[in-house]
Formats: structure tokens, C-alpha cells, sequence
């Protein structure tokens, strides 16, 4: 699996050393991932899930990513950004890229601290150790997540990080994926975790923005920057009132578009 990993159509890929292995598997993981690192030939950029710092496996941890600058680091089941400071005195601040998963009744609580926190530069929902921490029973709709996906959006655009939407435990059904993707981006996340390379294709397509999409946003840009030059504030474009709040979310649309 780690093998394939490198030609998975992914924008990035998370070698895990947390959840998905049992604890006796650990040491044998970290060595598995520490082969597949130094043998890495290109492909999606590289993420390493760490066991909670709090957890004292975190210098173990470390050891593999720090030989590698390049490779980022999820850090799972924090509740407070104190726990994180150990973790920077090790790697340093803005040194790599770092995603705080937001999934304990705690940490939902202080997602704007995690946001905030310098060296964080995004925010991961998971939702499910979050529901099952908080009692909540999880259903495909995805409702039960509703307010948890605001504040991690919230937080993730007061602060000016990146936001990445909870994983979706389904994958032979792929419209369920495609339904639980199109929410998330709708609610304004930046991408969204996959579990099964099944998944990839239809996450993609709900965070790029079709063609005739581009083409709108595109033309409501124009005119407005027109206008803004020409001294007004506001422009008509087929029929509808552009302002500052509708250009910019337009803007959001082409950039979201370059990125993809």
C-alpha cells in the first residue's frame, strides 16, 4: 500500500503511524515509513500522521520525518495548543507544513487557539473519533457535523490557514463520497482527507470548479475591476448586481480553479 502510494492521482498523501496501526505494529511502521521516505521518487507531496504528542512516542516519531524538510506532519487528538509545543521545539516553527486534526470535545472547543497557534498551517475535521467522542451518531448525510464544519472553517479563515473536511467512511458507494465532498466544499473547506483511492476522483471534482463556473467567475472579475478603476462601486453583470462580497467570492472561485 505504501508502494502505491506514489501513483495515487492524490494532491498529497499521509503515511499513518497513528490509527491504522496496532501498537505493537508501531516500531515496524516507523521503519516501513522511513524505507518508503528515502526511497521516495515524486509523486503527491508527503504527510506523516504522528501519534499524539502527549502519547510519548513523539520523539520516535520525529526521528523519520525530521531527515526529510519536505514532509509534512498531522497531528492527531490534541486538546489544547500547549501540547504542540514539544513538537516545535523539535521541527521549529513554519520549518514544515503542519495540520492540527480537530477531533476531541476539546480541541472543537479551542479550534480558534489551534488556528492561531504559529507553525500551524491547517486544520483537519475527524470527524469520526469527534462524533464518537461526543456521543453523536454518525449518519450519511453528515448533519451531526454541521456545526463542527462551520467552526473549523471559522477558525481556519480568521487565522489564514487552510481547512481540510473530515473523511468520508464510505467508499463502493461513490455518489455518497461525491454528496459528502459537494457539502464540504459548499460549506468553504479547501480539500478533503480520502481513505480509498476510490474516492480521490469524486472529491476532486466537487472542489474544481466546472468550466462554466470558471467562465462566470472570470467575467464577473473583469467587470468589476473595470468598474473599480472606472470609480464605481458596483457593476451589472447578466442581470445581477456585482458587489465587493459577490466579486471576491468569484475571486475565490478562479483561485480555487488555479489550484486545482
Amino acid at each position: 500500500m505504501l508502494a502505491k502510494a506514489a501513483s495515487a492521482q492524490a494532491d498529497a498523501v499521509v503515511f499513518d503511524l497513528e490509527d491504522s496501526v496496532p501498537l505493537a505494529e508501531r516500531v515496524n511502521a516507523r521503519t516501513l515509513v522511513s524505507g518508503v521516505l528515502a526511497n521516495w521518487q515524486g509523486g503527491p507531496r508527503l504527510f506523516v500522521r504522528i501519534n499524539a504528542p502527549r502519547f510519548e512516542m513523539l520523539d520516535a516519531d520525529l526521528q523519520i520525518v525530521l531527515r526529510h524538510p519536505d514532509v509534512g506532519i498531522v497531528v492527531p487528538k490534541v486538546d489544547r495548543p500547549v501540547e504542540l509545543s514539544g513538537m516545535f521545539e523539535r521541527i521549529g516553527h513554519h520549518s514544515r507544513d503542519v495540520i492540527v486534526t480537530i477531533e476531541t470535545a476539546r480541541s472543537l472547543l479551542q479550534v480558534e487557539a489551534f488556528a492561531d497557534t504559529p507553525g500551524v498551517d491547517g486544520l483537519f475535521l475527524g470527524g469520526e473519533d469527534l462524533t464518537q467522542a461526543m456521543g453523536m451518531r454518525r449518519t450519511i448525510d453528515g448533519s451531526e457535523l454541521t456545526v463542527p464544519r462551520i467552526l473549523v472553517v471559522a477558525a481556519a479563515r480568521a487565522a489564514g490557514i487552510v481547512a481540510y473536511d473530515t473523511i468520508c467512511p464510505e467508499f463502493r458507494d461513490l455518489a455518497i463520497v461525491a454528496r459528502d465532498a459537494d457539502i464540504a466544499s459548499a460549506l468553504g473547506f479547501d480539500g478533503k482527507f480520502a481513505i480509498h483511492p476510490a474516492q480521490i476522483e469524486p472529491i476532486a471534482k466537487a472542489f474544481t470548479p466546472s468550466d462554466e463556473k470558471v467562465d462566470q467567475a472570470r467575467k464577473i472579475v473583469d467587470a468589476y475591476d473595470e468598474a473599480v478603476q472606472a470609480g464605481r462601486g458596483a457593476v451589472a453583470v447578466d442581470g445581477q448586481m456585482i458587489d465587493p462580497p459577490v466579486a471576491e467570492r468569484a475571486r475565490a472561485v478562479l483561485n480555487r480553479a488555479n489550484r486545482s
